[in-house]
C-alpha cells in the first residue's frame, strides 16, 4: 500500500514539474484573449472606435456601407468560391462603448462535369477565432498591446527555453 502511494506521488509530481506543450500553451493562449476581448467595452470617444474598426475592416475586406452617426459598418468580401459580408455594430449611446460583430458568409465550389460553378450555399460554420481576433485589433488599435498574466509569460518563456527550433517556440506576433 505505501509502495503504491509513494508511486502515485512521484508520477503526479514528475508529470506537473515538465512544461506544457506548445499547443496547449496556445490553447491557454486563446482561452486568455477570449476571456478578456468578449465582453470588453471600449472607454474611448465614438469616433475613434469608428475609425478604428474602419482601420482594422480595411485592410482584408472592401466597405459595403457605413454610418459613423448610427453607428455601423459593413465589410465585403469576395473571391471565387467563397464571399461574407461582415457587419460591426457599435451598442450603446454613451460611453463605454461595445461592439458586435455578425457575419454572413456563402460558399460554392466547381463542378467538374460542366466545368462551372455551383449555386452559393450559405455557410454556418463560423469560426468564432475570427471575431475575436477582429475585437483584439481593433483594442490593440485603441488601446495598445494586451498585458498577458505574468504566470503565461513564464510559462512561454519556460517552453521557448526548452526548444531549440525557431519552428517549436511561441513567438509573439505570429503563434498569438
Amino acid at each position: 500500500m505505501k509502495k503504491s502511494i509513494f508511486i502515485a506521488t512521484f508520477l503526479l509530481t514528475s508529470l506537473s514539474c515538465f512544461p506544457q506543450s506548445k499547443k496547449e500553451l496556445l490553447a491557454e493562449i486563446a482561452a486568455f484573449e477570449q476571456q478578456f476581448i468578449s465582453n470588453k467595452k471600449f472607454d474611448t470617444s465614438r469616433t475613434n472606435l469608428f475609425e478604428a474598426i474602419i482601420a482594422v475592416g480595411s485592410q482584408r475586406h472592401s466597405i459595403k456601407r457605413e454610418s459613423e452617426k448610427r453607428g455601423f459598418v459593413d465589410f465585403y468580401y469576395e473571391n471565387d468560391l467563397s464571399r461574407y459580408t461582415l457587419s460591426v455594430e457599435i451598442i450603446s449611446e454613451e460611453q463605454p462603448f461595445q461592439i458586435i460583430l455578425s457575419i454572413n458568409a456563402e460558399n460554392r465550389s466547381i463542378d467538374f462535369t460542366t466545368n462551372s460553378y455551383t449555386a452559393w450555399q450559405k455557410n454556418y460554420n463560423i469560426n468564432q477565432r475570427f471575431t475575436q481576433n477582429f475585437k483584439l485589433q481593433v483594442y490593440e488599435k485603441l488601446f495598445g498591446p494586451i498585458a498577458y498574466p505574468d504566470d503565461l509569460l513564464s510559462k512561454i518563456e519556460l517552453l521557448n527555453s526548452k526548444q531549440k527550433k525557431d519552428k517549436n517556440r511561441i513567438i509573439k506576433g505570429i503563434d498569438f
